[in-house]
């Protein structure tokens, strides 16, 4: 069912698969190769960070309202940067010195910036969903009368748990592979901007 819906969404209007394949491509170096440093950076440090922060708190309310009001900030931000750049980039003069490396440094960011806001708009999603379950005090009591699966207390507790946590490594390993994402697009534009403010 899964792998019949991504074939469906493939087919849409809305089809993200460029967007995640640019970003990719945009850490890669000169040589077309994704550093192991950079995957761990981005990629496995904040399942890491997540995992332990997991164990030692918990998800709550408050925190995913935290979460929501702080990523649609960033989407409105990246996006007025992302206008920025694009108005910024069309400046340049065709004689400049450095143009070649600095539009492929205006695409490489751009791709950067598309990704950033499409992940900070799945987590904005993911967390809502999951704001509801929080609602509802984790109460699964509905689904399991429908399985005929008996449980007692602490088998219960302990699924409540297991869900709780794996619910917060999602939201924060998002969150923090967003907030690494934003300190690179940062970075970029003062790569971008340099050659004027030293000018």
């Amino acid at each position: 069912m899964s792998i019949r819906f991504l074939n469906l969404m493939k087919k849409t209007r809305i089809n993200v698969d460029v967007i995640f394949q640019e970003y990719y491509s945009s850490l890669k170096n000169s040589s077309g190769v994704l550093s192991k440093l950079d995957k761990r950076v981005f990629f496995t440090y904040p399942v890491f960070c997540a995992l332990v922060l997991s164990l030692l708190g918990r998800l709550s309310k408050d925190y995913i309202e935290y979460v929501v009001t702080v990523m649609a900030i960033i989407s409105g931000l990246l996006l007025n940067m992302l206008v920025l750049l694009i108005s910024e980039a069309k400046k340049i003069p065709d004689n400049h010195v450095d143009k070649p490396n600095r539009k492929l440094l205006v695409k490489d960011t751009f791709s950067v910036i598309s990704y950033t806001v499409l992940m900070a708009l799945i987590l904005i999603a993911i967390s809502s969903l999951i704001y509801f379950i929080n609602l509802s005090g984790w109460n699964f009591d509905f689904y399991i009368k429908r399985t005929h699966v008996h449980f007692d207390i602490l088998e219960y507790a302990v699924i409540v748990w297991i869900l709780r946590t794996f619910a917060s490594i999602i939201i924060l390993s998002l969150a923090i592979h967003i907030l690494f994402n934003v300190v690179l697009i940062v970075r970029r534009i003062h790569t971008f901007f340099k050659y004027e403010i030293d000018c």
